[in-house]
């Protein structure tokens, strides 16, 4: 797989994330969190379970800055559960890459 080709493996199997609304006005919120990718949308579910009011922006397409680039491509396996993976690679193998 070429890490730099611009195709990452879980967008070539998932598709594209659906598209999501742009800013259109001036917004208030507690939190702005700038980058859409995995550490931002963590961010925004913890505090969206504190009820703490916040917006995501980015400046590209969501997931596709630093996140394409992260353990998910190199680790790929582990997105699935780990009884599926377990038929793939054997128990020790699967446990191995948990």
């Amino acid at each position: 797989m070429d890490l730099k080709s611009g195709n990452p493996y879980y967008l070539i199997k998932n598709g594209l994330f659906p598209a999501v609304d742009t800013l259109q006005s001036n917004q208030e919120t507690d939190v702005l969190i700038i980058g859409g990718g995995i550490t931002g949308a963590l961010v925004a579910y913890q505090l969206i379970k504190r009820r703490i009011g916040c917006i995501v922006v980015d400046s590209r397409s969501l997931g596709l800055g630093s996140t394409c680039a992260s353990t998910s491509l190199l680790q790929y396996e582990i997105d699935k559960p780990l009884c599926q993976l377990e038929k793939l690679l054997g128990r020790a193998n699967a446990e191995l890459a948990y």
